[in-house]
């Protein structure tokens, strides 16, 4: 049996107390070993932090400039508290770094930073989105120094326990759209690297085995991530998401709740467990 605990919208503040100290938390360590599940996968789904509580604290500042310091020092803060919480996770339960995804969710980016993201929009009207990677700089450290890996707060692969995990950013906006985006581009070049691995695996052992990780879920991406325009020579992203991936695990939306009943969506703002059966080694 494989098992994959999915957890989402912890959004820690600075006046929560420490894990050991949080029922919640201890309850939920204490549900784990109860059920004796061994090595699981932790599948994190973004909003670590409350950025409503450094945004009521810093609203004084005029200047987003301001804003954008005074939020990075805040923020650092409570990344910190949030690193103890699944610091204690990862010892309480004996899970390991290899063993950890994490998405970063919209609470986890400083919003009053500005950059250039690096990608272009398959919206012929938006063209250059510009509310990039800047905002990412607090949220990239705390997940690198959690998984031990790199840049892995934008879109990747992972592939544990012969699951292959396709984690997409889904917090690229820009200030006119009014709707997320997943970097079509750099997602579409992920598909197109590992569409081999993804395939053979459906064959050998099954489509659920191959699984997209988001905050936000679908309905909050993009018509252009969602839906092809044949007169823009353009196909929808997550046509092809469908195609490969058997389960999609969300956040952001504060409910556990499974879409059309058919246990391949899961929407979660708290504790849930999803459980696979072992086919293969």
């Amino acid at each position: 049996m494989k098992t994959i605990l999915q957890l989402s919208d912890f959004h820690i503040k600075e006046s929560m107390p420490p894990p050991q100290e949080n029922p919640v938390i201890t309850s939920f360590v204490q549900l784990i070993k109860r059920l004796q599940i061994e090595r699981p996968i932790l599948v994190y789904n973004g909003d670590v932090i409350d950025s409503r509580a450094i945004v009521d604290k810093i609203s004084y500042l005029s200047l987003d400039a301001e804003k954008e310091k005074a939020w990075d020092e805040y923020a650092k803060k409570t990344f910190g508290l949030a690193k103890e919480y699944f610091m204690f996770l990862k010892q309480e339960l004996g899970i390991p770094n290899d063993r950890i995804i994490i998405c970063c969710g919209n609470h986890d980016v400083n919003k009053f930073a500005e950059g250039t993201t690096g990608f272009s929009c398959y919206d012929p009207n938006k063209k250059n989105i510009t509310y990039g990677e800047q905002r990412f700089t607090l949220v990239k450290d705390f997940i690198d120094s959690l998984v031990l890996k790199q840049e892995t707060y934008c879109t990747h692969f992972r592939q544990i326990d012969g699951i292959n995990f396709i984690v997409a950013n889904s917090n690229w906006i820009s200030k006119e759209k009014g709707k997320l985006c997943v970097a079509c581009d750099s997602l579409n070049k992920l598909i197109s690297e590992k569409e081999k691995t993804l395939s053979d695996t459906i064959q050998k052992k099954n489509k659920q085995h191959n699984i997209f990780v988001a905050h936000a879920p679908r309905i909050d991406f993009c018509e252009y991530a969602l839906f092809p325009y044949p007169e823009n020579n353009h196909s929808s992203v997550m046509d092809k998401v469908d195609q490969l991936c058997g389960i999609e695990l969300f956040g952001d939306k504060h409910t556990g709740s499974v879409h059309n009943y058919d246990y391949t969506t899961l929407m979660v703002g708290a504790v849930t467990a999803l459980f696979m059966n072992k086919t293969e080694n």
